[in-house]
């Protein structure tokens, strides 16, 4: 099924590619008739999978009506239906988990229809095991040659992720202690966002008189993010009001310090003057969590850092739930899992539809 129609009409087929998902946990044979569907991507085909199997769990990571343009009176007539069906199958999950008490929020103001139902924080986590693998080569080997201390932003090269803000803070930082800031982000070439904005913030550099101080990186391969990870002072994670941010929990764990903006997700993760710093989103208020970070030890985290992480995550309600509702404990998304009863007896199988 196509992802649009020449261009247009993106969400009406995600939307149609979903319900057509459906088929698969229903299909004939007996193993793909789970007890429990877990839908993670559009809700549209929770109604759908509501006729075949016992329960549905939709996890939403943030409203998709949130995420829309709605410039112009053609696309607000276009998203009315979307978002109107939107809000009413979310509604028809048996247990709606959200990502993170922020989007718990957001929701809560987007859906005024479903006020009534109850929401559980079940935060998302990421692959600990590859980032516990031997490290390979070196930062020369990426093309980057840094005197001082060494910062990284690491996120897709889109506007909402805020990147100018942490040039427009290295420029202020760099005038109190030497260091150098590396971008590593997602980039497609056929996305046209990537490529305009990856030469905005090598046009910003310039502009700033900044360039010799910053490298850019596209799409770096995973040995490379883990190096890069290992190699820097301190983590530079700019969007604002973001849903929830995984680059924050791979930076703790790397005992790597976070410097991220008081708003959204990462207040949940990072633990201010600990593992990092909650800014104000201004390059004033970056700056001096950088000029902080490169003029102390090697890391703010230390090797407290990945403990103290650890004790504030396995703390948090919500890495661990047990939706009652279900009968089932959600411990991972990752596969397929069949599980004995609490009794001993019969079996009970999760599928996870993304």
């Amino acid at each position: 099924m196509p992802r649009s129609v020449l261009g247009h009409l993106y969400a009406v087929c995600s939307y149609l590619r979903m319900i057509f998902a459906r088929r698969v946990p229903s299909s004939g044979s007996a193993v793909l008739r789970p007890d429990v569907v877990v839908c993670d991507q559009v809700s549209a085909c929770v109604p759908v999978l509501k006729w075949g199997v016992a329960r549905v769990v939709f996890y939403c990571h943030f409203p998709d009506l949130m995420l829309a343009e709605r410039s112009g009176l053609l696309r607000r007539i276009y998203r009315w239906p979307i978002d109107t069906l939107e809000q009413w199958s979310t509604g028809k999950a048996d247990t709606v988990l959200v990502n993170s008490k922020f989007t718990g929020d957001v929701f809560r103001r987007v859906f005024p229809k479903l006020a009534d139902v109850p929401l559980h924080v079940l935060h998302p986590t990421t692959s600990l095991s590859r980032l516990d693998r031997p490290l390979e080569g070196s930062l020369e080997d990426l093309g980057i040659h840094p005197s001082g201390a060494v910062f990284l932003s690491l996120n897709r090269y889109e506007r909402k992720k805020n990147l100018g803000l942490a040039l427009r803070a290295l420029e202020l930082a760099i005038r109190e202690v030497p260091c150098h800031l590396v971008v590593a982000g997602g980039y497609d070439v056929n996305h046209r966002e990537n490529v305009e904005h990856y030469e905005e913030l090598q046009n910003l550099a310039k502009e700033l008189s900044i360039a010799e101080h910053v490298s850019f990186l596209k799409s770096p391969a995973e040995p490379a993010k883990q190096q890069l990870l290992h190699s820097c002072r301190g983590v530079i994670y700019t969007p604002a009001n973001e849903h929830f941010g995984i680059v924050p929990l791979e930076a703790m764990y790397m005992r790597r310090p976070v410097v991220a903006c008081d708003s959204g997700g990462p207040t949940e993760t990072v633990a201010d003057g600990e593992t990092g710093f909650l800014c104000a989103p201004t390059a004033e208020s970056f700056a001096s969590a950088m000029v902080r970070l490169g003029e102390g030890p090697e890391s703010l985290a230390g090797d407290g850092g990945r403990a103290g992480g650890r004790e504030r995550w396995h703390s948090s309600p919500g890495t661990a739930l047990s939706a009652s509702s279900t009968g089932v404990v959600f411990e991972s998304k990752e596969a397929p899992r069949v599980k004995e009863s609490a009794a001993g007896v019969g079996r009970s199988t999760t599928r996870a539809l993304t």
